[in-house]
């Protein structure tokens, strides 16, 4: 494993200012409405699991800020992919205690239909080591790095790129909270696709958490360079799927964030 010794304590000045890009990336949410539903003094432990599903080859092209499917040509229509479960990966170890870069895409495979929408808003939440100097301790220090909402028409924030360190077994963070739409608004209601069963916050938001190593440790999901797909529904991608790009972008209820990991040298 390569040491990363230069990194060992504190945050150097290219993650604090990869940090501050992507907390800049929730000022255009409303203040009250943050600090109502999503308070950062979040564990990143608690809520149901994430089901993380993997892109196999995108180690290939996950350096790229746009994905395959992202180029305005209907050529990539076609474009085949194979989607695996994280959990069932088998990966080295280059990637713990290590600086990676995690660009968040966005929702995968497309905005969802109005119609469609089974949620009303979602965020997604990252984590970064605490510095051991810190008086609160080895704690993760979550922080806000992408959102979308439905209302008034589906939209998502810009894509970011924070630079994080993992941990020594490649451990990182993520939480996703959804906040569901009430019965009856859209074309179905809100417990069809998302696990209403899942704990939930003060507002009824649902909290999805996972935590990523490079060790062969069961439930969680494997950390390698490529890109992952965040499941906004209970339990998406807990088996492989296999199809062009084309066929996801018919299906309704596939709603996902999609993040790429790609290792700092």
């Amino acid at each position: 494993m390569k040491a990363k010794d230069d990194h060992s304590s504190g945050i150097d000045r290219r993650s604090f200012l990869a940090l501050g890009t992507a907390v800049a990336a929730a000022a255009t949410l409303p203040a009250a409405a943050l600090a109502e539903t999503s308070p950062l003094g979040v564990t990143m432990t608690g809520g149901g699991p994430i089901s993380v599903g993997y892109v196999a080859g995108s180690d290939a092209w996950v350096k790229n800020l746009d994905l395959p499917w992202d180029e305005p040509n209907l050529a990539f229509a076609e474009f085949a992919l194979d989607i695996v479960p994280a959990t069932s990966l088998d990966v080295g170890s280059e990637l713990g205690g290590a600086l990676i870069e995690l660009t968040v895409h966005g929702l995968f495979p497309r905005l969802p239909h109005v119609k469609a929408m089974t949620w009303k808003k979602c965020f997604l939440f990252a984590s970064m080591p605490a510095p051991p100097e810190m008086i609160f301790g080895p704690d993760p220090v979550p922080f806000l790095a992408w959102s979308a909402r439905s209302d008034p028409q589906p939209s998502q924030a810009a894509k970011v790129r924070p630079v994080l360190p993992t941990g020594a077994d490649g451990a990182l963070s993520l939480e996703l909270e959804v906040h569901p739409l009430s019965p009856g608004k859209g074309s179905r209601a809100s417990g069809e696709i998302l696990d209403r069963s899942a704990p939930r916050t003060v507002s009824n938001a649902i909290v999805l958490t996972t935590n990523f190593t490079v060790d062969r440790l069961a439930g969680r999901p494997r950390l390698q360079e490529g890109v992952y797909l965040l499941a906004l529904g209970r339990g998406l991608w807990d088996e492989a799927w296999s199809g062009t790009f084309e066929e996801l972008r018919r299906l309704d209820g596939l709603d996902s964030v999609a993040i790429g990991i790609r290792l700092l040298e």
